[in-house]
């Protein structure tokens, strides 16, 4: 029976829908159909900011990522994921839905690592998005799992402008939390 799964980058930005699509198709099972949207898709693109790395941000996201997930649920997909690393809205979207799964990369990703590895460390942008990511970690009950937060300098919008000096940076962080912090599994902190 073949399987839809509604990713929604809560951005109002296009820009990043394809590149994730392409990965997706990629990994997907071979009888799993894959939609990619943004807010901009349905909302258009002054609905809302092209990232959520402010708490403002994704206040301004939620009553339209809450409208994705249910317009997934009316429309037959079996589940809906919230494509971003601060699984912004996850618990409201939870409760709006019957009949479809939704869930989030930071929970879902934390609940791989747990099966992978005894401590865990996750790779961020900037400093600044640790203290949001912590109270996920310590939501979902994995705060003596986790080894570090390791920031590598950048912001959402600068992942993408030298590739090579990023993939540089996430290297060099997450070799650190290996050696000096004991991790055994890395998670990037961002989905962009």
């Amino acid at each position: 029976m073949k399987k839809k799964i509604l990713w929604i980058n809560p951005v109002g930005g296009t820009d990043y829908n394809e590149p994730i699509k392409n990965l997706l198709e990629e990994i997907k099972q071979e009888d799993t159909e894959v939609k990619v949207v943004s807010l901009a898709d349905r909302w258009g693109k002054k609905i809302g900011p092209k990232h959520i790395e402010y708490h403002l941000y994704e206040e301004i996201v939620l009553p339209y990522t809450l409208a994705e997930v249910k317009w997934a649920e009316k429309n037959g997909f079996d589940a809906a994921v919230i494509g971003c690393f601060y699984d912004p809205g996850l618990d409201a979207a939870r409760e709006i839905v019957d009949d479809i799964i939704v869930t989030a990369p930071a929970e879902s990703a934390m609940a791989i690592a747990m099966s992978l590895g005894h401590k865990f460390s996750i790779i961020v942008g900037r400093r600044k998005w640790i203290p949001q990511m912590e109270s996920n970690v310590i939501k979902y009950g994995l705060k003596d799992r986790l080894a570090s937060f390791r920031p590598v300098g950048l912001g959402v919008m600068d992942f993408h402008k030298d590739e090579k000096k990023t993939a540089e940076l996430i290297k060099r962080e997450a070799r650190k939390a290996v050696e000096e912090d004991g991790a055994e599994v890395i998670l990037l902190g961002c989905t962009i």
